[in-house]
């Protein structure tokens, strides 16, 4: 579900979670990875994969969500990407809308040290990888339109204030 978002609704969204002066650089969707199950069967065989994939899912999620507050990267199963001059904010969502979801959690561009798109693919989703100062090393599924987006924003100088900083 590709969009462009109206950045002033980003801005009211986000709220207090924006620092003064912080600029809104991209907006894209991303996920956690999805496992599912092909099959060409039986009605009755097919709905028992279904759910057996439907268990692991929910499984998978649980561990993912602990692993990524293990690495103090806020991640959530559906998400929203925003990219600022000074963080990567990530927004909680639901499935199948086009609201922006709530604070999830934030990492300072500073603590990025490298992001990339390491596998060429031609789907839906694109792989982008952030690996932080701290050797941590995240792999998304992002929508392929903000993909790109997302990863020269998080590759892009930082703005000279910043970057003498920290």
């Amino acid at each position: 579900m590709s969009r462009t978002p109206n950045f002033d609704d980003v801005r009211r969204n986000l709220g207090s979670h924006l620092h003064t002066g912080e600029e809104v650089m991209v907006v894209a969707q991303a996920r956690l990875p999805v496992p599912k199950t092909q099959i060409v069967t039986f009605v009755s065989i097919g709905i028992l994969i279904r759910l057996v994939d439907f268990a692991l899912l929910r499984w998978r999620t649980a561990r993912m969500l602990a692993r990524g507050a293990e690495l103090r990267f806020p991640v959530a199963p559906w998400m929203d990407l925003v990219v600022t001059d000074r963080r990567l904010i990530v927004l909680g969502r639901r499935r199948r809308t086009k609201a922006l979801g709530t604070f999830v959690g934030d990492i300072p561009r500073s603590h990025i040290t490298r992001a990339s798109m390491p596998y060429v693919g031609y789907g839906r989703w694109k792989i982008v990888r952030i690996e932080q100062a701290s050797g941590v090393i995240v792999q998304l599924p992002v929508e392929r339109d903000g993909a790109t987006e997302v990863v020269s924003a998080l590759t892009s100088p930082l703005p000279p204030a910043l970057s003498s900083e920290e």
